[in-house]
């Protein structure tokens, strides 16, 4: 475990081991064939050169070649990059120097693939790019099957990676344990097929933003993420997806229907409202949680039943429920029960802190349903109440639930802030319940509001006020 360092096209071919140019072949001084190294060749195979990488290396490339030239590499056969020395527990680190190894010298690394085939970044190699900059820059713009594979325990930081296909492939293919991409961007451009980030391991995507520049893709099953491994999962924390393509029509993933996925978090990614969070529905859905996509407070949820949100800026009608801001704006959700005849009903749980002294009481949740779906009943529509017994102790469960039932459920409030949504007219309902016993004060009450009505049409919805009202 050593520090080492590359300057491109140095007369010489050292060690290795300083970061001044070498004296001659061989001696003291930076190593001179940074794609060969980068390729994976060791030092002591190339011509003149000493020395090894290690496991747990740091490796430092001057930012430009020895003639001050900028660093830049195409390819048209396919390549693996990085070491086979490197292990889980000692990374090899490849890092784009900013200035500090060699004072005031800083510039791009650019790789391009100029033809169909698919790079691989070996497992377990760390590249950096200069911090803040994504100097590391990776263009492939002529993929229309391959693509560029993130190995296990691989990390980019400090990239800029710019795709352009105009079939099924084009993707960055994130696999393996533990692949992590920091800091960096992605610009893609697809037509057709699967998606920019293909997922088939444990991904970690931190600050990272992707934009999306075609805006008429030739197909509907064109995705931002594209979950396609069983147990595959997704932390992606800070970022953005945003560009032309970023628009309806465009999902932010897709539900497979021959594979076991985990769960995908969005936790402060933006993306505009009009992108959809999941194209199809299927028994084996991944578990999708998106939080502050509205750089807000909004969330979103997706499982094999139901899709559902609450977009500050979504324009969604509203009636009790206000964000915990000063401001006080109001949200509501916009639920979408989509799931597919393997899954009978759709739910969505709220929770309330009764601080009030302990009494029995009336619960009404609010909602609105677009009118020309089943009407709601007891028996398609209910909701389960439990809540701490303030005599006993113990949790309650209660639910309004008819079984077979047929009567249609009350109508509701008339205090909606509007009964209108993308031109579609909803018709307001609730449902109400009152407490066997008396609600413990301080402690929780959850309410489920579960429904078996269907809909395959993404803007005939309903409306769910989460703010349930004690009387």
């Amino acid at each position: 475990m050593a520090d080492k360092y590359i300057i491109h096209n140095a007369t010489y071919n050292g060690d290795g081991t300083t970061s001044d140019e070498a004296g001659s072949n061989g001696g003291v001084g930076a190593w001179n064939d940074l794609w060969s190294l980068l390729e994976g060749s060791a030092p002591s195979t190339l011509p003149g050169g000493q020395g090894s990488i290690d496991a747990g290396d740091i490796i430092y490339i001057r930012a430009l070649d020895a003639s001050s030239s900028a660093l830049a590499e195409t390819y048209t056969s396919a390549q693996n990059f990085g070491s086979t020395s490197a292990t889980v527990s000692a990374p090899v680190y490849w890092v784009l120097d900013d200035g500090t190894e060699w004072s005031g010298v800083t510039g791009d690394l650019t790789i391009t693939i100029s033809t169909n085939v698919s790079p691989v970044f070996r497992s377990y190699n760390e590249f950096f790019g200069a911090t803040g900059q994504r100097n590391w820059k990776l263009i492939a713009n002529a993929l229309s099957s391959g693509y560029i594979q993130i190995s296990d325990g691989t990390h980019l930081r400090d990239w800029y990676i710019e795709q352009i296909s105009s079939g099924n492939g084009g993707r960055l293919f994130l696999t393996g344990k533990e692949c992590v991409i920091e800091d960096s961007a992605m610009k893609w451009y697809q037509s057709a097929g699967v998606g920019a980030l293909q997922i088939t391991g444990h991904v970690k995507l931190i600050n990272f933003d992707l934009e999306l520049t075609n805006t008429s893709p030739t197909s509907t099953q064109c995705f931002a993420l594209y979950p396609s491994g069983n147990g595959t999962s997704l932390e992606w924390i800070g970022g953005k997806i945003h560009g032309d393509g970023a628009t309806d029509g465009m999902y932010l993933t897709t539900i497979g229907a021959n594979i076991n996925p985990g769960l995908i978090h969005l936790h402060n990614v933006y993306f505009p409202t009009l992108m959809r969070l999941a194209y199809g529905t299927a028994y084996n859905s991944p578990k999708i949680i998106v939080d502050s996509a509205d750089s807000l407070l909004g969330c979103g949820y997706v499982d094999e039943s139901c899709q559902m949100d609450s977009r500050d800026d979504g324009n969604y009608p509203y009636l009790n429920a206000t964000l915990p801001l000063t401001s006080g704006t109001n949200f509501s959700y916009k639920f979408w029960p989509s799931g597919n005849a393997s899954v009978g009903r759709s739910q969505l749980p709220i929770a309330s802190l009764w601080t009030q002294s302990a009494a029995s009481k009336t619960i009404t949740l609010e909602f609105l349903i677009e009118n020309s779906l089943t009407t709601p009943t007891n028996g398609n529509t209910w909701m389960m109440v439990t809540y701490i017994d303030d005599t006993t102790g113990e949790r309650v469960f209660e639910d309004t639930r008819v079984l077979g039932g047929s009567t249609a459920l009350s109508t509701g409030s008339d205090s909606w802030s509007s009964t209108t949504y993308a031109e579609l007219e909803f018709n307001p309902y609730k449902l109400t319940h009152t407490t066997s016993g008396n609600i413990k004060q301080n402690t929780v009450v959850d309410i489920l509001f579960v429904t078996t009505i269907r809909t395959g049409t993404y803007q005939k919805v309903l409306f769910i006020d989460p703010d349930p009202v004690f009387s």
